[in-house]
């Protein structure tokens, strides 16, 4: 199934090429900086070591600041589980349940990777319950895969996300 959001592909390689090259520079810095420089392990470079190791040293912080910033920014915005992702969709969930929902029903929602679940049990309160799906629908700009009727004690369930690929049922069968 396809995600919710798909991630620009060119981007997150950029992304994670840069949070390679950034590991490479400050371990390299750093090992320079914490062993190399101050043991004399390669004689005919110390000069040049010495001479250049406040500029090293401040590469060393420079990378590493950049490497957190850039693999935070790796998790917060391209993760399967980013946590801004889901904090924007519990606001849409929350704004909706607020807005078209009224007092006295019960709302729980589900986050997945690729769709949300939502149990609504109205209490008698709400009269048409499909139209809701389709607002939900609406507001989430997601479609409705699947819609379940409230029953006795079982909730009204409304599932929203991508559609599943289709299949070639016809061509499925000829092969085999």
């Amino acid at each position: 199934m396809k995600k919710l959001r798909e991630p620009n592909k060119t981007l997150i390689n950029f992304l994670n090429k840069i949070v390679l090259t950034l590991l490479v520079i400050t371990i390299v810095s750093w090992g320079l900086v914490t062993y190399i420089i101050p043991h004399n392990i390669i004689p005919f470079l110390q000069v040049v070591f010495l001479k250049y190791q406040a500029k090293i040293l401040f590469v060393a912080f420079l990378s590493t600041f950049l490497l957190v910033l850039f693999t935070t920014l790796d998790f917060l915005y391209f993760s399967k589980n980013s946590t801004l992702t889901n904090v924007q969709m519990r606001y849409k969930l929350l704004s909706f349940s607020n807005s078209y929902i009224e007092d006295g029903a019960d709302v729980f929602f589900k986050i997945f990777d690729d769709s949300v679940r939502i149990e609504i049990f109205f209490n008698g309160t709400t009269s048409d319950e499909e139209v809701l799906g389709k607002k939900f629908s609406q507001w989430l700009k997601l479609p409705l895969i699947e819609y379940h009727e409230q029953h006795a004690n079982i909730p009204a369930i409304y599932i929203l996300g991508k559609t599943p690929e289709r299949k070639d049922g016809i061509g499925e069968l000829l092969d085999e």
